[in-house]
């Protein structure tokens, strides 16, 4: 909670200290989250996910339900299930087989999504980079230093 207070109070020192005479439009201003998409950010947690989205492309996450054990998968597409349940045990082999092993009656649960998960990545990347450039540009006026990371 208390992270939270204190991203929030950069946050709000960040906007009262920016500079209002910026240009809003043009080659000088900020990128735009509604324009083009960067490149991917590479994340090792999540390059069984991107293996995942070359077969399914229109896979969106996916959970264990700690319950059941059944995998619950989001398909933007239902029509890609086949196909998801033919690559997730080659995908996720070992971490399949250790919930078969607590529980042996688990299954793989097909879900409809509204986002795939290389959308969600990007957008995810897209606001990091938004959010780490805002912090960049505070003005050292303001009396907010940030220590650097090595």
């Amino acid at each position: 909670m208390r992270t939270h207070l204190i991203i929030v109070a950069l946050m709000l020192g960040a906007i009262g200290c920016a500079d209002r005479t910026a240009p809003t439009s043009g080659p000088l201003s900020s990128p735009s989250l509604t324009g083009s998409i960067p490149e991917q950010t590479d994340h090792p947690g999540e390059r069984a996910y991107k293996e995942l989205a070359r077969v399914v492309p229109s896979h969106g996450g996916l959970y264990f339900d700690t319950l059941t054990g059944d995998l619950n998968v989001y398909l933007k597409d239902l029509s890609e299930g086949p196909a998801a349940k033919r690559a997730l045990p080659l995908i996720f082999g070992q971490a399949l087989a250790g919930v078969l092993a607590r529980h042996p009656h688990a299954g793989i649960v097909f879900k409809q999504g509204t986002y795939t998960f290389i959308e969600l990545a990007r957008w995810r990347d897209a606001l990091n980079d938004f959010f780490f450039e805002t912090i960049q540009d505070i003005p050292r006026s303001c009396g907010v230093t940030l220590p650097s990371v090595s």
